[in-house]
């Protein structure tokens, strides 16, 4: 009703202003202050509030999702598969003496001859053995490793799944991103370079403790160019152990350290499935050292995570290398990736060696398809974007984890206890890998130096080389986090600084 409807007879005598004024104190009379905050109104615990509508088909996709989080049984007993890594200088002869070694186990003599008149016609004769594992081109025409080739070789009862790794700095990111969790870190080094060497030595030996691995085994390679002189291998494996040692103490690690002597090149007396007339001084030949790894213990009770180490699509098929960090995976498993909003299913598993699988629980090869169905709060539909923002180094958990609210932990500001390879300060910007995931990240601050075995709590301007630091990483975006993790700073061409994750927030 307006002012006209309700005085229409004496409209002209009506005092508007005093009205309004009327209006505006009894407003004010009944208005809240903006400094009190509003009485929030608790809901009757009486009443419940009407469940949200899921039709039935999402319904039955969910409840199939959790189940395979909560009814999972392995049916086979699976191979022991170990996995190992080789590092080492781009002279060291990584490939070499496990090309040699790849022969003498399966003695294909037709594939080691035409690896001879390749490595004549390309004028690298010394390469026929390398050849069996670099089978890329530009690998065998410039001589060096240059992404990380993985292959599988059987000994007796145990399947060893091998990275190896490039020596060259250029191309060391790629062992960062590509490997992700080695239960062996094999160290590859040339008898006459130890010393000239040694500081390049060191930080590869601070990589593989970084990879927590269980075991390092250090193939002290062409003792044919010492005389396989036993006086000068002994000198070689004193400094390894006193460096091991330091390298173990600075991580509060306790791994086991073998050291073997070989010529890989050497037809007779290379040490590496027979042993030697001329390193009798050999603790063990490299497949008795190899015999006597074992695997990293995995609870297989527990939901599988695995890491993707590369995909590649065939002929419309999309595939997955990746390594299975926990439990184990079987067909129809509908897998989550963490930082990319992706989903799929796997439709085939297979070894290295090209067996098709029940279940995996190591390193494999996944034939996947994008699951498109939409699940419930996770994605709704698929596009390319999506499979563009998979990276190398992205985890992945069975969906029903995050349907049961048990994903996996992400983070962006990290607490990470690290060895400075050179000068570190606050404000400098690295590649970060945080286990095998790739960042950017900033220095924020170090607040913590190592000195005389403690730590000496203390925000710090600087950490030189070799220093023992506790530093705060800003990452640009979340990566999954896990005690332990290891972490790696790298600048463009080197290694900056490693350690391990100890929290973050």
């Amino acid at each position: 009703m307006t002012y006209y409807d309700e005085f229409s007879d004496d409209i002209d005598d009506f005092d508007f202003a005093a009205e309004a004024k009327r209006k505006r104190e009894k407003s004010k009379k009944n208005s809240v202050p903006k400094s009190v905050p509003k009485q929030q109104v608790l809901p009757d615990k009486s009443v419940i509030p009407p469940p949200k509508v899921v039709s039935n088909s999402a319904q039955k996709l969910q409840d199939e999702l959790i189940q395979q989080v909560q009814e999972r049984k392995i049916e086979n007993e699976p191979q022991i598969c170990i996995n190992c890594i080789t590092v080492g200088n781009v002279d060291a002869g990584k490939s070499t003496i496990f090309g040699h070694l790849v022969h003498l186990l399966s003695n294909e003599t037709r594939s080691l001859e035409k690896l001879e008149k390749l490595s004549d016609q390309l004028n690298k004769p010394s390469f026929k053995y390398a050849y069996f594992l670099d089978t890329n081109q530009q690998e065998r025409e410039r001589g060096v490793t240059i992404a990380v080739n993985s292959y599988s070789m059987q000994i007796e009862d145990k399947l060893f799944v091998m990275q190896d790794c490039p020596g060259h700095q250029d191309f060391s990111d790629q062992i960062q991103k590509s490997v992700a969790e080695p239960d062996v870190g094999i160290l590859a080094l040339e008898a006459g370079q130890f010393q000239r060497l040694q500081k390049k030595i060191e930080e590869q030996l601070r990589m593989l403790v970084a990879f927590n691995v269980l075991k390092v085994i250090v193939v002290v390679n062409k003792m044919d160019t010492i005389g396989f002189d036993q006086q000068q291998f002994n000198a070689i494996r004193r400094s390894l152990i006193k460096l091991f040692q330091q390298v173990q103490k600075t991580f509060g690690s306790n791994i086991q350290l073998e050291i073997i002597p070989c010529a890989a090149m050497d037809e007779i007396d290379n040490n590496l499935v027979e042993s030697s007339q001329k390193m009798l001084f050999a603790e063990a030949t490299l497949k008795q050292s190899l015999i006597n790894c074992k695997p990293r213990p995995k609870s297989l009770e527990k939901p599988p995570v695995i890491s993707i180490l590369d995909f590649s699509s065939s002929e419309g098929k999309l595939y997955f290398t990746a390594n299975v960090l926990e439990g184990f995976i079987q067909q129809k498993d509908v897998f989550y990736i963490q930082n990319s909003l992706l989903a799929f299913q796997v439709t085939q598993i297979q070894d290295f060696q090209l067996n098709n699988l029940q279940n995996a629980v190591g390193f494999c090869r996944l034939q996947v398809q994008i699951f498109d169905k939409p699940i419930q709060g996770l994605m709704s539909s698929f596009s390319v974007d999506l499979l563009q923002k998979v990276k190398s180094g992205s985890q992945a958990a069975l969906a029903g984890q995050f349907l049961l609210q048990t994903q996996l932990k992400m983070a962006n500001r990290l607490r990470a206890q690290l060895v400075a390879c050179e000068q570190l300060y606050p404000g400098q910007n690295f590649d970060a890998y945080v286990f095998n995931q790739k960042i950017d990240c900033r220095i924020r601050k170090i607040d913590a130096i190592l000195e005389n075995d403690k730590l000496m709590e203390g925000v710090k301007d600087f950490a030189s080389e070799n220093d023992v630091v506790v530093v705060d990483l800003v990452c640009d975006e979340k990566v999954v986090v896990k005690e332990g993790y290891r972490v790696v700073l790298r600048g463009q061409m080197n290694t900056v600084a490693v350690g391990v994750l100890k929290a973050w927030n």
